[in-house]
């Protein structure tokens, strides 16, 4: 019996990523004249900045100004943020989630205070029990970790939870832990190519949570 539903956060929750790759786009192609492909960008979602500007160099073809091109991207984003919003169906969950008993966790490599921010912000963040971090529990996902500190805070084994995810690193991660896994794709990580057999929807507006539950 579910008893818990986690969540990802950046990309799940909130589409951050796909801003993060209009950034680094736009900033690309206003400081170098080259265009980067949404479906390679896609590719090192939930590691680090460092893939993003390798693939940078790889087509300018010489290193850049690590720093200066993050600050610039870094304010792109920042600029564009605010108009931001939760991913459809996003709510509908939290509210079907409460309004049934389960418990709410999320799980994400994202630190307290970004999470925090948004989740107030959208008036969300009541809804949850537990909220793991990666400055919390220390590591970043594919590492199962946060998954598991999340588990032990709700109080629920593994095969009392469900868990959604955007990426493959998220998906590595709560599989890891031994939880079933939904995928729910954004505009970017569409492009990953998930093991043969992932339980993936395009959004949640598409499927309700209560069909999850059934078995």
């Amino acid at each position: 019996m579910i008893k818990a539903v986690i969540f990802d956060f950046d990309g799940l929750m909130i589409d951050t990523e796909s801003l993060w790759f209009d950034a680094y786009y736009y900033i690309a192609k206003e400081e170098f004249g080259i265009e980067i492909k949404i479906e390679d960008f896609a590719l090192a979602v939930g590691i680090s900045e460092v893939p993003y500007l390798e693939l940078i160099e790889k087509q300018v073809g010489h290193p850049i100004d690590r720093p200066s091109f993050l600050k610039k991207t870094t304010k792109y984003f920042e600029e564009n943020v605010q108009n931001i919003k939760p991913r459809e169906g996003v709510t509908d969950y939290l509210h079907y989630a409460k309004a049934n008993n389960l418990k709410i966790g999320l799980a994400t490599s994202s630190t307290y205070d970004w999470v925090e921010k948004f989740l107030k912000q959208f008036d969300l963040f009541s809804y949850f029990l537990v909220i793991k971090t990666f400055d919390i529990v220390g590591t970043k996902k594919p590492n199962p970790k946060v998954y598991l500190e999340a588990l032990k805070g709700l109080g629920v084994q593994a095969s009392e939870a469900i868990a959604f995810e955007d990426s493959l690193n998220g998906y590595k991660a709560a599989t890891g832990a031994g939880i079933h896994t939904i995928v729910v794709p954004n505009r970017l990580t569409k492009y990953i190519e998930f093991p043969q057999g992932t339980p993936s929807i395009p959004s949640m507006a598409s499927v309700e949570l209560k069909d999850f539950l059934k078995n």
